[in-house]
């Protein structure tokens, strides 16, 4: 019995008395044809140790069990994961913690169980941060196959220039590649959220890590860019001495790395970021040290 069913799900959540909450952002999937996609885009192999961020019921989980080698499912509704250890009582390769993932050691997590992808429909409220930071702190989980909002997922894969464009997507972007799959209505789950979903592909990709490896200070760059998104990208460097550099040396690394001086951050690629990291780190040392020798009044 496939538990992504309409009456399986809510004669479920009947049997165990569940009530979803909406601020937790349990919208169950009851669409076995879109299940269907999740698994065929995901790729499965029977070597995958697989990450799923809150499971739910454990219709995504029932087919995930059935392909991968392991499967870590880790939930925050304390009810929901004994229902889950109930349902999957016999099933050898599922393991349920009951957690905030946002409160765990991540990378601890994906080295202990040998983590190698996520599959999930993650929760709306915790998605596009749970993304960024399993990038960034699990290097063995190599991608992840999710269902995320449709402006979420908006932000994770916009271009130079558009309105999604911003600090996230360029962090991610740091660690990965963002491949947008297809559209999902909300019409599909139970209860139907209020918003449509975009189900994407999040590869890993190191080539920037290699290429500019200072992550924290090009990260800084990019918050003070966008901070104030709408002024020039000179004044949001200079402005309250950020940086504790002169304007003259933020002009003087805008012109190294080929960026106009009356630039936007939402007009840059990461490529011009890293550039533009490049041409600050030294300025920014040889302004410590004269900020340090100088003379006191």
């Amino acid at each position: 019995m496939r538990i992504v069913n309409p009456s399986v799900t809510k004669e479920l959540l009947k049997q165990y008395r569940v009530t979803l909450r909406k601020r937790l952002g349990q919208n169950l999937l009851v669409d076995p044809n879109i299940l269907d996609k999740i698994i065929e885009v995901a790729q499965i192999r029977e070597d995958d140790c697989i990450l799923e961020i809150g499971p739910g019921l454990g219709a995504l989980t029932q087919e995930l069990v059935r392909r991968a080698r392991r499967v870590v499912a880790v939930e925050y509704d304390r009810k929901l994961c004994q229902i889950l250890k109930e349902i999957f009582a016999s099933t050898q390769n599922l393991l349920v913690i009951n957690a905030d993932l946002l409160s765990l050691d991540l990378a601890s997590l994906a080295q202990e169980h040998t983590l190698t992808k996520v599959v999930s429909n993650l929760p709306y409220n915790i998605a596009s941060t749970a993304a960024l930071r399993i990038m960034e702190e699990c290097s063995n989980i190599a991608e992840m196959t999710v269902m995320v909002q449709k402006e979420v997922a908006e932000r994770m894969a916009a271009s130079p220039g558009s309105a999604a464009y911003g600090s996230y997507t360029l962090k991610l972007r740091y660690f990965a590649q963002v491949f947008p799959l297809f559209q999902v209505p909300r019409t599909v789950f139970l209860p139907p959220p209020g918003v449509d979903s975009t189900m994407v592909k999040i590869g890993r990709d190191t080539y920037w890590q290699k290429v500019y490896p200072v992550r924290d200070f090009l990260f800084r760059i990019i918050e003070l860019g966008f901070g104030q998104r709408r002024k020039k990208l000179v004044n949001c460097l200079y402005s309250g001495s950020a940086l504790r550099l002169s304007k003259e040396d933020v002009v003087q690394a805008l012109n190294s790395a080929g960026i106009d001086i009356s630039a936007r951050a939402e007009e840059l690629s990461l490529e011009k970021f890293v550039q533009l990291g490049q041409a600050l780190w030294p300025l920014l040392h040889q302004s410590s040290t004269r900020f340090n020798n100088k003379s006191p009044d």
